[in-house]
């Protein structure tokens, strides 16, 4: 972030011309090229590449990322090169986002993440890319006591405030004649990322029973006998909870013959066997893939 601004500034300066004068060129107000160059706001992919074009220099450039102001795209490289772009824009609105929240500005965080959805990132991109890493990166400070328990709660509440609001300006009518039911087994607190899949699931279009965290075995037998889903996805994030998923994966099978099972979480990561263990029928690393297994499945 801080690269981009300082680059910003010394563009600006350079070609000698205020911030209203840029502003103006670009369709912007005086105060959003302040924000910019203040580190307050980042623009989104659109604005970077209008800021990148304006200047004549490359995205690399722009974003301090090499001192060499122009690159030549052919056909074959544009692809890969704008791909890298975007991960790059993800990766530093994830960072501030995060920085935003350790700081309590929860307007900041839901602003930078709102921009970058009306400036065209989908959702996936937003939940998968930006939400997740810095859930994840928060959950890293908490164990090296670098931030209190109550950093994390605030970050991961906050979180799901700002995915129902995205997900309620992607709401559309299910046209899936599937449905899945998604849980954590007794004992499993987590449930954010497995709340960001079932968003995507819902607007793909599934029918999507979220039953959350720590649910009995009774209870997920009880609600498949209600809801008839066509698959199950159970999320683990703590090791120690594998045995829990295990019983309950043990128990939908010995209940019903024709439910796949799908296991994903922070439990399976390092474990390359747990979701055999667990009696599984797939494994999913992140959301991106659920939606994969899904199509697989009911391409059949």
């Amino acid at each position: 972030m801080e690269k981009f601004t300082s680059r910003l500034k010394e563009l600006r300066k350079e070609k000698k011309i205020t911030q209203k004068e840029l502003a103006d060129s670009l369709g912007l107000a005086q105060s959003t090229i302040a924000n910019y160059e203040q580190g307050i706001r980042f623009p989104d992919n659109v604005m970077i590449k209008k800021l990148a074009d304006y200047f004549s220099v490359s995205l690399d450039y722009l974003l301090k990322r090499t001192e060499v102001r122009e690159i030549v795209l052919t056909k074959k490289n544009y692809e890969f090169i704008n791909k890298l772009d975007d991960l790059e824009y993800k990766n530093i609105i994830s960072k501030k986002y995060l920085d935003e929240l350790i700081k309590g500005d929860k307007k900041a965080a839901r602003d930078l993440i709102i921009d970058a959805f009306k400036g065209g990132l989908d959702i996936q991109g937003i939940y998968f890319d930006i939400l997740e890493p810095a859930l994840k990166e928060v959950g890293f400070l908490w164990e090296k006591h670098i931030v209190d328990i109550w950093n994390e709660h605030y970050i991961t509440d906050t979180t799901i405030e700002i995915m129902n609001e995205i997900k309620n300006l992607n709401r559309k009518p299910h046209n899936v004649n599937y449905s899945i039911i998604l849980a954590s087994p007794g004992g499993e607190m987590h449930n954010v990322g497995l709340k960001m899949i079932s968003d995507i699931l819902e607007i793909e279009g599934f029918r999507v029973i979220y039953l959350g965290s720590n649910i009995p075995t009774q209870s997920i037998i009880n609600v498949i006998e209600v809801e008839i889903p066509d698959l199950i996805a159970f999320s683990v994030t703590m090791h120690y909870h594998l045995d829990s998923a295990k019983m309950a994966i043990a128990a939908v099978k010995n209940n019903f013959k024709n439910i796949k099972i799908l296991v994903g979480g922070g439990a399976f990561k390092n474990e390359e066997e747990a979701w055999k263990y667990v009696g599984a029928d797939y494994y999913y690393e992140n959301g991106r893939d659920v939606i994969e297994i899904l199509k697989k499945e009911f391409s059949k």
